[in-house]
């Protein structure tokens, strides 16, 4: 994440044959094959998204949806929200911990990429290389 954050650089395809330990105790990425840059703006973007997300502040996660390019600026955010706090909520209310909240999203995939077929969203090339990312954690 401080990599994507700060940076604006990832490595898409983390997992043991691409991470090395120098003989000094640091961590080396190889390959980078796979890796993608995100700009400065949407960085900061992701980042409220992220804060909201965890805060439980449904209403603002189309606002930064759009400014990702996930949504159109014209949505009619009526059919949006109901989903999406329906599908997002059940995680944040349950009073789950941070590592139970983590088990729960992963969980709850299925409906989050039925939500995505569903209703008028649309991934950007850069979160499908991110995706990549998160899932292979």
């Amino acid at each position: 994440p401080r990599a994507l954050l700060e940076y604006g650089f990832f490595h898409c395809d983390p997992h043991p044959g691409n991470i090395l330990v120098t003989e000094d105790g640091k961590v080396a990425l190889l390959d980078f094959g796979l890796c993608a840059t995100i700009e400065k703006p949407s960085s900061k973007e992701l980042s409220y998204a992220t804060v909201n997300l965890v805060r439980g502040n449904f209403d603002e996660l189309p606002t930064n949806a759009i400014n990702l390019g996930f949504l159109d600026k014209d949505v009619d955010r009526s059919i949006v929200m109901p989903a999406l706090t329906k599908v997002l909520s059940k995680g944040l209310a349950s009073g789950l911990n941070t590592k139970e909240r983590r088990v729960y999203f992963h969980s709850i995939q299925h409906d989050l990429n039925d939500m995505f077929f569903e209703l008028p969203f649309s991934v950007p090339s850069l979160f499908w290389a991110f995706g990549k990312n998160t899932n292979s954690a």
